[in-house]
């Protein structure tokens, strides 16, 4: 900051010494006739201009007291108040950069590295392969049905994780308020005595009169939309149901408001829509790969005050083709990605994120994709013609999910929302991307993960 231009000491004094100038200056013709003479000057007059110091009259008036003093006190006060300006300058700069919230601060990289969950890797591929258009799975719910499978074999869950590559899930109310897993056999099964967690239904006699109790047992949200499966995902063939449904609307940990809401291109395959983007300024930790092949931010989400707010969720934009990207992608890549965003300090970004309401369209059945990848969680059948094998049945899987903007509840009592601004550089993610939502710093399963081409 330019301090403020103070006036020399030495200027003002030689100002006010002027008037008397030194006799070697005087100009001849400048003293009048009554000047002439010093000795007939008036006792009350003051000194001629003209006049050498020497001749003065012992009566003139004395000389004027000397204005030094009070220059340097204004000086001087000048300096001290140029200091003060600087200071608050400089205490101003951090106060601006605060504008912009934190995010998540807290979070660091863990000792020994980021291990991420290899089956959500896995899992993402093998669904990116079999789809044409937006991929999304959830690896954390079909871990979960996996082993409780695997349970009713007696397989504890470690041998289990051991001998499919799986990581032990996260999943509790305050992670996904709204989520129902529940497992239903055939009444010939007798699973009931050992498994108090399977409910047993008359599939092989009268499925069509469990549908009922299937979906009001295994909905997530019974009061609102209780209907998961239909007629045609049951059949008299079926021994065994693992069903789970989710609704879930994340909360972010630094509020997003509506207000700032915008309609921007998004270029994927075929024509440029506008898409509704939410548009945020705050700290975040964004990361770039070296070579510019692919860059990332991660938004962190508000959870229980006794878990933490370690969930965040993370979207990666490649620099080409974004099924190409994901289907190279190993651990070691997916590790690196996480660790960078880890270690990448937060700072003063405006995002452009596409809002995002993904839906199953109703209940999707993942054996086929998980015996896609050498999976079979089924239990051994205990009774029927296939008895000793496999049962038959479905991992029948149901989710609606909504990344949007905050509602006004949460954005009052949160204390505000992130603010329109242009603190920092503009990050949009206006092409393909791949995301997914977990635990930033921990191995388990991903709760989602996803391939957007057209939002």
């Amino acid at each position: 900051m330019d301090k403020p231009d103070t006036p020399s000491p030495d200027k003002p004094a030689r100002a006010a010494a002027s008037p008397v100038s030194p006799p070697s200056d005087a100009s001849p013709t400048a003293a009048s006739a009554p000047t002439a003479a010093p000795q007939h000057a008036s006792p009350t007059a003051a000194p001629a201009p003209s006049a050498a110091p020497q001749h003065a009259s012992p009566t003139a008036a004395p000389a004027q007291p000397s204005s030094r003093p009070s220059l340097w006190q204004g000086a001087l006060a000048l300096s001290l108040l140029g200091i003060v300006a600087c200071l608050l300058y400089l205490y101003a700069i951090p106060q601006q950069d605060s504008d912009a919230p934190e995010t998540q601060p807290t979070i660091t990289l863990p000792e020994g590295g980021v291990r991420s969950d290899a089956f959500s890797l896995r899992l993402l591929q093998a669904a990116a392969r079999q789809s044409s258009g937006n991929a999304v799975v959830s690896p954390a719910m079909v871990t979960e049905m996996i082993l409780a499978l695997r349970e009713i074999d007696g397989r504890p869950i470690d041998e289990s994780c051991r001998h499919f590559g799986l990581s032990a899930t996260q999943i509790s109310p305050s992670t996904l308020p709204l989520y129902a897993m529940q497992l239903f056999a055939d009444e010939q099964q007798e699973l009931t005595a050992e498994h108090r967690d399977i409910v047993s239904v008359p599939l092989a006699r009268q499925y069509r009169s469990c549908l009922s109790l299937i979906n009001r047992l295994s909905a997530a949200d019974p009061g609102k939309n209780s209907l998961v499966l239909i007629d045609s995902d049951l059949s008299p063939q079926m021994q065994i149901l693992a069903v789970a449904d989710l609704s879930w609307e994340p909360r972010w940990l630094t509020p997003i408001s509506k207000d700032l809401r915008q309609n921007l291109p998004f270029y994927g395959r075929g024509a440029q829509p506008e898409v509704p983007t939410m548009c945020t300024t705050a700290r975040y930790r964004c990361a770039e790969a070296a070579d510019g092949s692919w860059t990332a931010v991660t938004l962190f989400l508000r959870r229980d005050e006794k878990e933490g707010d370690s969930l965040g969720y993370t979207i990666v934009m490649p620099k080409g083709n974004v099924r190409d990207f994901v289907g190279h992608m190993t651990l070691e890549q997916l590790n690196a990605i996480r660790a960078a965003l880890l270690e990448a300090p937060e700072r003063p970004v405006c995002l452009q994120i596409p809002v995002l309401h993904i839906s199953s369209g109703g209940v999707q059945d993942m054996l086929p994709l998980l015996r896609s990848m050498n999976i079979d969680p089924m239990p051994r059948s205990r009774a029927g013609e296939n008895e000793g094998q496999a049962m038959r049945g479905a991992l029948y899987l149901r989710f609606n999910l909504r990344l949007a903007e905050s509602t006004d509840e949460e954005i009052e009592n949160t204390g505000g929302a992130s603010r329109a601004g242009n603190d920092g550089p503009t990050l949009t993610f206006s092409r393909p991307f791949v995301w997914w939502i977990s635990d930033a710093a921990s191995d388990a399963p991903f709760l989602f993960a996803g391939i957007t081409e057209a939002p």
